[in-house]
C-alpha cells in the first residue's frame, strides 16, 4: 500500500548517505566547516583557507558537538543518528513534562505525539543544524526548573541554571 517494501528501506537509507547534499542546508555547511576548522587547529573559523578569521557570529556548543563526533566516531554523519535519539528523548521530556502539568497521561502522549511527528522536527534532526541540541538542551533546562519548582531540591535548580544559559 506505501508502493515500497520494507525491505527496500536500508537501500533508501544508504542511498542517502551516498548523496551529502541531502543533509545539509546553508547554514549545516558553516558548522561543518568550523568544526572541520577546530579540528584541523585553524581556530573558530568557517573560512576555508588562510587567514582563518575568527567567527562571532556562530554559537560554540553546535561545531563543538559535530567536533565530538568527528573525532569519535570518524565522521559529521554519526551527529546525525544522534540528533535523531535526541527527537526521541525530546519527545520523551516533552511527555513527561506535559503529563506532570496537566496531570493526564492523554495530554502528555498527544504533545510528545505532536512533536514527533511534525515536519519540522522531522526535517532538522537529518540536517547539520543547531535547532535539535538546543531543544533538547532547552527542554532538558525546563524539566529540571520544574522538578525544582516541584521538589525545591536544589540539584534541579543547579541543573536548570547550568543548561539554560548552554542552551
Amino acid at each position: 500500500p506505501l508502493g515500497f517494501a520494507f525491505r527496500d528501506q536500508p537501500q533508501l537509507f544508504v542511498h542517502f548517505l551516498k548523496e551529502p547534499g541531502f543533509f545539509y542546508d546553508d547554514d549545516s555547511y558553516n558548522y561543518t566547516q568550523v568544526a572541520e576548522n577546530l579540528r584541523l587547529g585553524n581556530g573558530f573559523s568557517w573560512n576555508k583557507e588562510p587567514p582563518f578569521k575568527p567567527e562571532g557570529f556562530r554559537t560554540p556548543i553546535y561545531p563543538l558537538f559535530l567536533l565530538g563526533h568527528r573525532v569519535v566516531f570518524g565522521s559529521y554523519n554519526s551527529a546525525l543518528v544522534t540528533q535523531i535519539l535526541l527527537i526521541a528523548i525530546i519527545a520523551y521530556l516533552t511527555y513527561i513534562i506535559a503529563r506532570d502539568f496537566a496531570n493526564r497521561p492523554g495530554v502528555g502522549l498527544a504533545a510528545a505525539t505532536l512533536f514527533t511527528f511534525y515536519p519540522f522536527s522531522l526535517m532538522v534532526s537529518l540536517n547539520f543544524l543547531t535547532q535539535t541540541l538546543f531543544t533538547f538542551i532547552l527542554m532538558l533546562a525546563v524539566w529540571t526548573w520544574l522538578k525544582f519548582l516541584k521538589t525545591s531540591s536544589n540539584k534541579y535548580f543547579l541543573f536548570s541554571i547550568i543548561l539554560l544559559p548552554l542552551s
